[in-house]
């Protein structure tokens, strides 16, 4: 029996939502809620990275803010 493309991506589509539910439940606990974190850092393209790829991603994981 061959494989059709709809049941490929129906069991990689369960397979991901599988995946997602820990990490969703695990999500929703944000130990530093409402708590603000300070950072310096330096002006310029390297304030825009941290800003972009570390300090977002803090607080979304976190639940912190930065000041």
């Amino acid at each position: 029996m061959r494989t059709t493309r709809r049941q490929l991506l129906a069991g990689a589509g369960g397979v991901a939502a599988a995946l997602a539910v820990p990490s969703v439940l695990g999500a929703q606990a944000k130990p530093y809620a409402g708590q603000t974190a300070t950072v310096f850092t330096y002006a310029g393209a390297y304030e825009t990275a941290l800003r972009k790829h570390v300090i977002g991603p803090f607080e979304q994981r976190t639940g912190a803010t930065r000041r």
